[in-house]
């Protein structure tokens, strides 16, 4: 599976929340099955302070991952642009499946 390049557009101090597709090779639904998902939130990509997000399993018949950011979470994020990874990773292995940039705008 190719990572899946995708930005992210959110509003400072609201919810947000997104469903990401990923598909195999063969243009199947990417089989989601004993995966373990994460997602990591940064100013730049080379800084320690994350943003706290969460992400699961929408529906592993399409290939679907259900990301949310909290609007406690966004309220802590200046109107800027950020950087995010999400990750899935399955005995020990660990790959990139989605990045990208958020632009938080004020609302």
């Amino acid at each position: 599976m190719l990572p899946l390049l995708k930005d992210l557009y959110v509003f400072q101090g609201s919810d947000y929340e997104s469903v990401l597709t990923f598909l195999d090779p063969e243009g199947e639904p990417f089989d989601l099955s004993g995966y373990d998902l994460s997602i990591l939130i940064k100013k730049y990509y080379n800084t320690e302070t994350t943003y706290p997000a969460q992400c699961e399993v929408d529906s592993l018949d399409e290939g679907t991952v259900k990301i949310r950011i909290p609007a406690t979470t966004t309220s802590l994020m200046d109107a800027s642009r950020y950087v995010y990874s999400l990750s899935l990773t399955q005995s020990g292995v660990k790959l990139t499946a989605a990045y990208g940039h958020i632009l938080v705008s004020r609302f």
